[in-house]
């Protein structure tokens, strides 16, 4: 191969480099400036639609709003809105599961009332 030839196969090479690298940084720049377009548009539907219904597509719920929901030994609890997100389920326990605490049955004699097994309430007072 000549000198010349070896010249104009490096030429060659570095043109087709130098496509290649303005193609792909390119298709990366169109890739981003979709994204940038979308979420204007977004931003611009939240700004022009401020009424309730647009708010609606928007949040899951509305403020302060609570739900029933299960929590682990199927023990019920509840959600609540904030900001238009649900929160987790949870659950708020009043008692230790099977605990047992002193209780009047008629002033003179007492019982026991034992703790439910989610935690969220008593039993009757009863003789143990």
């Amino acid at each position: 191969m000549r000198k010349i030839d070896k010249i104009y196969a490096l030429y060659i090479f570095l043109i087709i480099g130098i496509l290649f690298y303005l193609i792909f940084f390119q298709t990366k720049a169109e890739e981003q400036n979709i994204g940038l377009i979308k979420r204007e548009q977004e931003k611009k539907f939240i700004e022009q639609n401020t009424s309730q219904e647009a708010i609606k597509i928007y949040k899951e719920c509305q403020e302060g709003q609570e739900q029933e929901c299960f929590v682990e030994n199927n023990c019920k609890g509840k959600k609540i809105c904030i900001e238009g997100i649900w929160t987790k389920c949870y659950q708020t326990k009043i008692c230790v599961p099977g605990k047992k605490i002193l209780c009047s049955l008629d002033g003179c004699s007492f019982g026991y009332k034992t703790c439910n097994s989610c935690g969220d309430g008593w039993s009757e007072c009863e003789l143990s």
